[in-house]
């Protein structure tokens, strides 16, 4: 009886251990996933602008040393001007970045400046207020590379002079 009780305690540690070990190894593929993918925003193309709507394209490259295709299932992030929300993006399509390659893809967008202005005049204003405006874009895009999903985090920072400039 003792040694039956020696075995099923000795089952649960190693069932245990290999738990652990599992999980383990499921964080660090995690891991060695975001650190072999990275991505860089390209353009932020203003497409038109007026007092009612701005319509553009943001142009994100995503790079991927991995030996293994990665997917990009989803991509969300909101826009920032001086701090307030004036729009989003969610996409989600899925584009696949090649093992050790990278894809550009595109994103279509749509920003309200009344979100953060009540009106033309206010626009104005604001312009001959201030040097610059803060530009923010702030988000995350899913990552799934074979069972494995990760976020990877998308922020970016800029000015509307460097972006009316480019």
């Amino acid at each position: 009886m003792k040694n039956k009780g020696a075995i099923l305690v000795g089952s649960i540690i190693a069932g245990l251990g290999l738990f652990g070990y599992a999980l383990y190894r499921y964080f660090k593929v995690q891991a060695d996933l975001l650190k072999n993918f990275s991505y860089k925003i390209l353009d932020f193309g203003i497409e038109r602008a007026d007092f009612q709507v701005v319509k553009g394209q943001l142009s994100v490259l995503f790079k991927s040393d991995a030996d293994v295709e990665v997917v990009v299932k989803k991509f969300i992030v909101d826009f920032f001007l001086n701090g307030v929300r004036i729009g989003y993006i969610e996409d989600t399509n899925e584009f696949i970045v090649p093992a050790r390659s990278e894809s550009v893809i595109p994103f279509q967008y749509t920003l309200n400046p009344q979100l953060v202005f009540g009106s033309a005049v206010d626009i104005i204003s604001m312009a001959l207020q201030t040097n610059d405006q803060i530009f923010e874009v702030d988000g995350y895009a899913t990552l799934k590379s074979g069972i494995f999903t990760v976020s990877l985090p998308i922020k970016y920072r800029t000015t509307l002079k460097e972006i009316l400039s480019s």
